[in-house]
């Protein structure tokens, strides 16, 4: 068993704190830092989603068929407005662009960002079926391509959602 002592937590509020992303640094006996990232979504006392609506998806879905690129997604939400229409899940690579005055990039804000949209709790266990079958496997090949992109394509931001319509998934890609 390893001894942990915990150096330092940040903690920070996703989608008006829908979603926790703590990211904490802990240091082995052996005297090495490790740095982990857990995402926890909140209570479903807590959620504010309406009765009637519900994701489809879990934060251990995503996490189970991610993997180790998890450590590449910087944020993973789940909304809570009323109508996204038919998308059910989208992702986006946010790219090193300024978004201040002074042009400068902070580093926590590129990466990959998810979202898991609610949809009718009635079609909650068919959607979820469809989703970890077929849109999380893509998913995670749409990942690992980003990854290994060339520099140009890793420059500009890209989005990708998913629709389900009438039991058939077909995605859209933006840049």
């Amino acid at each position: 068993m390893v001894a942990r002592s915990s150096i330092s937590r940040r903690i920070r509020r996703a989608d008006s704190g829908r979603v926790l992303l703590t990211q904490a640094a802990e240091q082995t006996r052996e005297g090495r830092r490790r740095t982990s990232v857990i995402l926890r979504a909140m209570s479903a006392r807590n959620r504010r989603l309406p009765r009637h609506r519900a994701w489809p998806l879990t934060t251990a879905d995503v996490e189970e068929c991610l993997g180790p690129y998890m450590s590449h997604v910087t944020e993973l939400r789940f909304l809570t407005g009323n109508d996204s229409g038919a998308i059910v899940l989208g992702a986006a690579w946010i790219a090193p662009e300024p978004r201040n005055h002074g042009r400068g990039i902070h580093p926590d804000t590129v990466g990959f960002r998810i979202d898991v949209h609610p949809v009718d709790a009635t079609e909650r266990a068919a959607t979820r079926t469809v989703l970890r079958a077929q849109a999380l496997p893509r998913l995670h090949t749409w990942i690992t391509q980003a990854i290994a992109a060339d520099e140009t394509w890793r420059l500009t931001s890209h989005q990708r959602h998913w629709r389900l319509t009438d039991g058939r998934l077909t995605h859209r890609d933006e840049a």
